[in-house]
């Protein structure tokens, strides 16, 4: 229709066997009766990437009832976003006894 827009989505899905950095590709938009418009996407493929300025944490000693905090640096270095968490086998052990103790 005159003066009326149309909304649309571009995917971009890489495969593992992509190679990383800056791609591009045209997609051609026939208008009928009218010129060709040729659109360029550009992609960069790319992989998340944690570093962490330390490979363990050291508390050295620790007295009974007190705390001590030591500062550990998570950066993602990359353009893309980057899911992670943190798992402490320590407490997976402790709760699975105490889920032991409540069955007794």
């Amino acid at each position: 229709m005159p003066n009326a827009s149309q909304l649309f989505t571009v995917v971009f899905t890489s495969r593992k066997t992509s190679k990383f950095g800056r791609t591009h590709f045209l997609i051609p938009i026939e208008v009928k009766n009218g010129p060709t418009y040729m659109i360029d996407c550009i992609a960069n493929i790319t992989i998340p990437e944690l570093s962490m300025s330390s490979d363990n944490l050291d508390f050295e000693k620790v007295a009974i009832n007190t705390r001590k905090t030591v500062k550990l640096r998570i950066e993602n270095s990359k353009e893309v976003a980057c899911e992670w968490w943190f798992y402490n086998p320590s407490n997976a052990k402790e709760q699975n006894s105490d889920a032991d103790k409540k069955k007794e």
